[in-house]
């Protein structure tokens, strides 16, 4: 009798062996699943942000430009009309225009726009920085195991932006370009 259990209690331990290992798979790719969902959303929701501050930077950038463009030619027809009434028809011009009080530039402006520039190009790279630390943490969940195991086939599809210029340095791993002004 004792022999006939002996068979019994192997087949359920068999049983309960493959049940209780399919159930730890069960629960392991529920897990890593739903880690990756949840870092899938977290980067396509940075970049939404991504886009947003590039849209704002972009914007804020242009509008401060167009102030301080404004103002330059605001100033220079002040200037010239100032100058043309006050200047037309003295033979005394140079003397005059030494020691006169002649309306000042404020570069005001330009200052205001470059620490805009630097600014908003920062906050850009740092919500990308967030974005490549979210793509590298879904990298490491879904190429090393398990989770490449159950997720291997699974895609992050993100996009980072850079310029034409930074995609040539580095293709060819060099940067010569060191004129600040480009006036080619």
């Amino acid at each position: 009798m004792e022999n006939e259990n002996k068979p019994k209690i192997g087949k359920i331990l068999l049983i309960s062996g493959i049940i209780g290992i399919a159930l730890i798979t069960l629960v392991m790719y529920v897990t890593l699943s739903n880690k990756e969902v949840r870092l899938n959303n977290a980067a396509v929701a940075q970049e939404q942000v991504c886009k947003l501050d590039f849209d704002n930077m972009f914007k804020t950038i242009k509008q401060t430009a167009n102030v301080a463009e404004e103002a330059k030619e605001s100033f220079k027809e002040i200037y010239f009309g100032i100058t043309d009434k006050t200047y037309a028809n003295d033979k005394n011009l140079v003397m005059k225009w030494v020691t006169a009080a002649n309306p000042q530039f404020d570069m005001k402006l330009f200052d205001r726009l470059m620490t805009i520039i630097e600014s908003k190009r920062n906050d850009n790279q740092y919500q990308q920085s967030k974005l490549a630390d979210l793509q590298r943490e879904w990298k490491d969940l879904t190429g090393t195991f398990p989770g490449s195991i159950f997720l291997g086939s699974r895609t992050l599809n993100i996009t980072f932006v850079t310029s034409a210029r930074t995609k040539e340095v580095y293709r060819t791993g060099e940067d010569n370009d060191i004129d600040l002004f480009d006036k080619k």
